[in-house]
Parts: C-alpha cells; structure tokens; sequence
C-alpha cells in the first residue's frame, strides 16, 4: 500500500505493557471508543476501548495489548503495523474489559470541545446521531450499516468523508455572506478589492471545518490548498492551480510523511487533481451556450464529464482498497450532489455551531435533517458494481501497461518522425486500450483455471476460501454477534480475488450466514454443519470438496487430493492421517501426530495458502508471499504456474479415510 515505507525508524513498543501517558482524542468506534493516546516518551498509539470512561486531556496510567499479537498477515490487507503507520501512530492497542485504568484530569484540552459534540450526539437518535458524526466530526462508524452499504454501492460513500467537498461549501457560504456585508458595510476598504477581503475573512470559517474533522488528512490538505490560493490572490499572483496542489502536497508530506498512505488524503489529492485536469479539458472545448436551454444542458455535461473524469482516475486505488467499483458514481455523484452541498452538509455544520447557543434548537435541526436523509435514500439510484473476476494484483498490472504502452509508443514515433496525421496521433490511444484488453483476457483465462486454499488467520476462529477452477467455497465459523466486524474485514479481501459469487457456504456455528451474504454474492448453497447432521443434506458439491466429520470435533476436508485435519477439541485421540493439521486449541501431546504440517492458531501469525499440484502441494505463509517479489505481484499465477522457490512441498499420502 502507499505509505507502507516511512522516512525514518520508529521505535519498537512492547505488545504488551503498562503505559503512561495523555488522552490526546477520543471518537466513538463501532460498540466502544477509539483513544488517541501519547506517552510520556512521546510517541502516539491508538487503542480501542469497550469499557472504561477516557476524555481528552486525562493523564492515564494503564495496560494495553498490542493488536499485532491477535491480527496476522491476511492476503490483500495491509498489516497491522502499515496501518498504524499510515495513521502516523507508532502501534494499535486494545484496552482489553479485565484491563484497568488509573487516570485524572489535568487542565483543559481544546479536544474536549469536539468531545463535547460527541456527547450531544450521543442524545439523538441513531440515523440523526450518524450523520451527524459524518459530516461533522469525521466518524462514520455510528451510521447505521444498511445506509452505508446503500451508499458505497451507489458510489456516494465518499460524501461522509470530511474533505475539501465540506470545506468548501462552508467556505463558499461564508465567502458569498462576507461579499454581501462587506458591499453595504460602513467600512472602507480600499487596498485591496472587496473579493480579496472576503476570501481572507472567510477562512476561519474553513479552520472550524479542519477542527471539528479532527485535523483528517483529506481538510488538512484542503485547508492548506485554500489557504495558499488566497496568498496567491491577495499578492496578485496567477499562479497555477495544479502548482498549488503539488506544492500543498510535497509541503505536507515533507512535515507529515504519514499522510502518504493517509486513505482520505489519497482519495481528496487524487480527486482535486482530477477536478482541476478535467475543467482544463472541458475549457478546450470552448463551447458557448447562448440561451437558458443551453446553459442547463451545458452545467449538465460539465458535471457528468468531471465527476467521470475523476471517477476513472480514482478507479485503480478504489478497487485495490475496496475491491469493486460502482459503475454509477458519476450519475449518481450529479444527482444527489445537491443534496448534500445544500442540505445535509451545511445543515449538519450549522446545527454544530447552534448547539452551542441552544442545544434543543440544535437537536431539532438534526433530526429534521435526519428526516430529509431517510426519504433521500428512497430514491432509486443506480447500484451497478463492478467487481474483477480475477485478483485485483493482477488487474492493477494491466492498467500500469497502458500508460507504459502509451507513452512508450509515442516516444518511437517522435524519433522515427512520423508525420502527426489523424491515425499517427491517436495510435498510441488505440494500442495502449489493445495492451489492456490482451493483459485483461490473458489474466482472466489463466486466473480461472487456478486451485488454492487460504487459511485466513483470525482472533475468533480460522476460515477457509477454497477455490476450485472458476468457483469458490467459503468455510467459516460465524455468530451473528460477529457480524459487521467480520463484514467489514474479509468482503473486501474476497472482492480482490475476485469472489462474486459462491458455490457454497458451510457455517460451523448453528447460525445461518443466509442474509449476510445474499446481500452481497450470489450463493448457490448456505448450510450449517448441525443442518447437514439432521437434514442429512449435501453441504456442497462433492467435485468442489468434501468435508468429513469425525468425533470429538473433528473434520477431514479433502480437496483436490489434499487431506487437511481441523480439530476444535484440545485432547482428540484419533489418528489424523492428514498432510496439513490446524489445531484451534494447543493439545498436551503433540509427539504422536503423524501430520507433516501442524498449525496452532494461538501461535500462528499469518494466513496459510495452499497450492494444489498433481501430485504433491505447496504450503506457504502469507509472510512468504510478501517476501517473494514474483508472488506478491502475479499471486495466484506465481506460485501455480511458476513456483519462484517459495513454500514447502506438501506430498500426498493417498491413504484410505476411516
């Protein structure tokens, strides 16, 4: 991922210790709260709390656990320690319930008014409480879960952000308000145009907007765009727009390197670049409409082609973060862009800055707004997803080629000079657009006719994705307490490798994933085990894989010729005549087991992956994957078609099952 180098070593935290130090922030985080917290030696770590009252500007004393102790290594997910990174935290900890926590409040904290606007929304209800802390405070964890996934299909996920988009209507409102006033003011201002000074006035209104998000990445980068522009016009100076955006970039990752692989800084420089090179090529076009009719279509297609423009060039990183991509951003963006720029977002603002002077006005402009939101999200926007059906690694390669081809190809001809006719000039177009549709077609063939199993490690339990051909199986151990979490982590990770559909579903708990996963993949089987016992039904195609269960919680899962052992009992005395055993607790006797392969998950820190071959399987950790510069780029081609030294073999024993 991007950011997953930094400018210089961090120091190494124990994963487990007792800490001091001071509550620097405090925001909601799904059931509990996620603190910002920095020690008395001066690095920051953020820790998740379920338990415990924490306010900005308390000094604390207590124990935490490093979540790199629970979260290994999983395919197409960053790891624990570039996310922390990222965040420009040194660690992610957990305040553990049977923790304690030893803490006082030292003097005031400026945070502690952002605290304050969490506390009030907590008194709403939870759709106005949602937005809210959207809009307003940069956490989106508390809107209900069905109005977010509504929202990422329809590609408008992006308007809960805080970024230059909030930033700006803010700004604008103030700005236009300022100009008013200052034309019928009193005062003389003669130095400087009215617009200067209206721009300068206008810029603590921006500064509100950047506190009360936190200081996220995407409205400090905003801010500091804003900010420079206005220099430049208060000095007169016509400088470039795109210098500005550069130049703001280059000076906030040189002082914050961190934000390089800040998510929302990614996604607010990527589509401010994508804005300002859009309206350039729209003003070549040098249309010039003359009536009314002409106008509105004009502001029409000048919408439609820079919210397309951005959404094209934001299309790589959404599907190697998120793993799919709505095809209607760009429509969806033009319709319900009004909305939010003159309802929702300001209204939200407004309503933060009410509280202060009356809190049940305040209330009651949120749950108004609230209102307008639940019959908003009635209208039937376009849904269209797309997702690759093949791993994102290897989609992403085919668009680095076009741009290669391109440039590439542009470069023989202006060195072979070549006449620039109509065909010369647009060739390179025409055979880069060739490179992907051939890059496209050859990955999808090849990925398709690959076999793997990944063993995802996990706190709660190991599940596994099995893929066979061009169909894929899930085998978990889902409680519906387990839910969004689960969601949350491992649907984006099956979209990267291309899942949209699954041939089963076996869920070894008694409840069935039915609803969760009919939402999102088509299923052709969803089943629990205790179904299978008493129903006596078929699980899953036979020709995709077996599963077979013995006593003491126990299970053969036979797949292309490989025999894997999953035991859930700590004392099984059953041979397991299996290559690859996965023991969920650890056993008193281990001598006697005749596995090659044994995995405990307690100790074990990264993903399994399985390679079936003819004769034999190639058994590697995730970790090795990375480490394989072939792997981490072409996964699954390489190690299937190519092994690259990476992994042990596994050998078939081909013994009969009891």
């Amino acid at each position: 991922m991007f950011g997953s180098f930094y400018f210089g070593e961090g120091s190494k935290l124990p994963t487990k210790a007792q800490f001091f130090g001071e509550v620097l922030k405090v925001e909601p985080y799904f059931a509990g709260k996620r603190v910002l917290f920095r020690l008395t030696s001066g690095e920051e770590i953020l820790f998740t709390a379920y338990h415990g009252d924490f306010s900005p500007g308390m000094k604390c004393l207590l124990s935490l656990t490093s979540k790199e102790m629970k979260e290994g290594l999983n395919p197409f997910r960053p790891a624990t320690k570039e996310l922390a990174r990222a965040q420009g935290v040194e660690g992610f900890y957990e305040f553990k319930r049977q923790d304690q926590a030893i803490c006082k409040t030292d003097g005031f904290n400026i945070e502690s008014i952002r605290y304050e606007l969490f506390r009030f929304s907590e008194e709403l209800s939870g759709l106005a409480k949602g937005l809210f802390q959207a809009l307003v405070l940069g956490v989106e964890t508390q809107l209900p879960q069905e109005y977010l996934e509504a929202l990422k299909k329809q590609g408008l996920y992006h308007q809960l952000a805080i970024s230059g988009f909030n930033l700006g209507i803010l700004y604008g409102i103030l700005y236009k308000f300022t100009l008013f006033w200052l034309r019928r003011s009193p005062l003389v201002f003669t130095r400087y145009p009215l617009q200067i000074y209206a721009m300068i006035f206008s810029l603590p209104g921006a500064l509100v907007v950047l506190f009360l998000s936190g200081f996220a990445g995407s409205a400090v980068r905003a801010f500091f765009f804003l900010f420079v522009l206005v220099l430049a016009k208060v000095f007169f100076r016509n400088t470039p727009s795109l210098l500005i955006l550069f130049l703001t970039a280059f000076i906030l990752c040189l002082f914050e390197p961190s934000l390089i692989g800040n998510l929302s800084f990614q996604f607010s420089f990527l589509a401010t670049l994508g804005l300002l090179l859009a309206n350039q090529l729209w003003q070549r076009l040098n249309l010039k409409p003359k009536n009314l009719w002409q106008k509105s279509l004009y502001i029409s297609l000048q919408g439609l082609f820079v919210s397309s423009f951005i959404s094209l060039l934001l299309l790589p990183i959404l599907l190697y973060r998120i793993g799919y991509y709505a095809l209607a951003t760009p429509i969806n963006n033009l319709l319900a862009s009004a909305f939010w720029s003159f309802i929702f977002i300001p209204l939200s603002l407004l309503s933060a800055l009410i509280y202060f002077l009356d809190e049940t006005l305040a209330k009651y402009l949120m749950e108004f707004v609230a209102t307008i939101f639940k019959w908003y999200m009635k209208i039937p926007f376009f849904d269209w997803l797309y997702i690759p059906s093949f791993s994102v690694n290897l989609l992403l390669i085919s668009f680095l080629i076009c741009p290669l081809v391109y440039f590439t190809t542009q470069k023989i001809i202006q060195k072979l000079n070549f006449h620039f006719s109509f065909y010369v000039k647009y060739f390179p177009f025409f055979l880069a657009f060739l490179s992907f549709i051939l890059t496209y077609y050859f990955f999808e063939k090849f990925y398709q006719k690959t076999d793997f199993i990944i063993v995802f490690k996990d706190k709660n339990f190991p599940h596994f994705l099995l893929k066979n051909q061009d169909k894929f199986a899930l085998l978990l151990n889902l409680k519906s307490e387990d839910i969004e979490p689960y969601k949350a982590k491992y649907f984006p990770i099956y979209y990267k490798l291309g899942v949209s559909s699954f041939e089963c579903v076996v869920n070894f708990s008694r409840f069935n994933p039915y609803r969760v996963f009919s939402k999102d993949f088509e299923v052709r089987y969803i089943s629990t085990l205790e179904e299978k016992k008493y129903l006596d039904i078929e699980v899953c195609d036979p020709r995709m894989f077996e599963l077979i269960e013995l006593k003491e919680e126990a299970y053969f899962l036979e797949f292309k010729g490989l025999t894997l052992a999953l035991v859930f009992h700590r004392n099984p005395s059953l041979p397991l005549p299996a290559e690859v055993s996965i023991f969920l607790h650890k056993l008193k006797d281990m001598k006697d087991l005749p596995s090659e392969s044994i995995y405990l998950e307690g100790e074990r820190q990264s993903a399994l992956i399985l390679i079936p071959k003819e004769k034999y399987a190639l058994l590697f950790l995730e970790k090795e994957r990375r480490d394989s510069f072939l792997a981490y780029f072409l996964f699954p081609l390489v190690p299937y078609y190519f092994e690259d030294n990476i992994g042990k073999i596994i050998n078939y024993h081909h013994e009969t099952l009891p």
